[in-house]
C-alpha cells in the first residue's frame, strides 16, 4: 500500500509526522516509522516533536547494537542541534557517537572489512581519548591497518605511541 500524506488540522507537517510514526510503530511497522521521522529530522529539526523522536530512535538503536543506524541519527542529531530526550532524560548524543564508531569499527573489523574498521576506529581513537573504550579502539585500529596492509599508518601510530610514553 501507499500512503499520502496530506495537511490535517494539525499545526505542522512534522506533528503530522509524528503522529503518523507513533500510528505505524503501533501496527508493528517501527523500520517505516524511524524511516519518516529521520526524513522529517532532516526537513525540520527544530519541532519539539523532533527530540521525542530522535531520543527513542536513538534507544532503540543504542540497545538493538544497530551501529550504523545509531551513527547516522548522532550525526544528524549533532549537526541539527537536537538535545534527544528519552524517558524525559536529555540523552548525550555525542557519547551515543562514540559508541556507535567503537562498536561499529569492531564490528567491521570481526567481519574483515578493514578499511571501514580503521576508519571508525580512527575516528574514536582521535575524539574519544577520554572514554573506557579508547585503549582497545585504539589496539583494533592498528590492527585494522595492519589486516588492510596500511603498514605506514601501522608504524605513525606505533611511532605516537612511544612519544606519548616517553613524555
Amino acid at each position: 500500500y501507499q500512503m499520502h500524506i496530506k495537511a490535517t488540522a494539525s499545526k505542522s507537517y512534522s506533528e503530522d509526522l509524528a503522529q503518523i510514526g507513533l500510528i505505524k510503530i503501533n501496527l508493528g511497522q517501527r523500520t517505516s516509522a524511524y524511516q519518516l521521522w529521520t526524513q522529517g529530522l532532516q526537513k525540520d529539526a527544530r519541532h519539539p516533536y523532533g527530540a521525542y523522536a530522535s531520543g527513542l530512535m536513538l534507544n532503540s538503536y543504542h540497545r538493538g547494537k544497530q551501529w550504523p543506524s545509531l551513527e547516522h541519527l548522532s550525526r544528524l542529531c549533532l549537526k541539527a542541534n537536537i538535545a534527544p530526550l528519552f524517558n524525559q532524560t536529555r540523552l548525550n548524543t555525542k557519547e551515543l557517537l562514540g559508541l556507535a564508531l567503537y562498536y561499529g569499527g569492531k564490528e567491521h573489523f570481526a567481519q574483515g572489512r578493514f578499511q571501514l574498521a580503521y576508519q571508525k576506529l580512527a575516528e574514536h581513537v582521535q575524539n574519544y581519548g577520554h572514554t573506557l573504550e579508547h585503549d582497545e579502539s585504539f589496539f583494533y585500529l592498528t590492527l585494522a591497518y595492519w589486516k588492510a596492509r596500511k603498514h605506514d599508518h601501522t608504524e605513525q601510530r606505533r611511532q605516537a605511541t612511544d612519544r606519548g610514553r616517553q613524555a
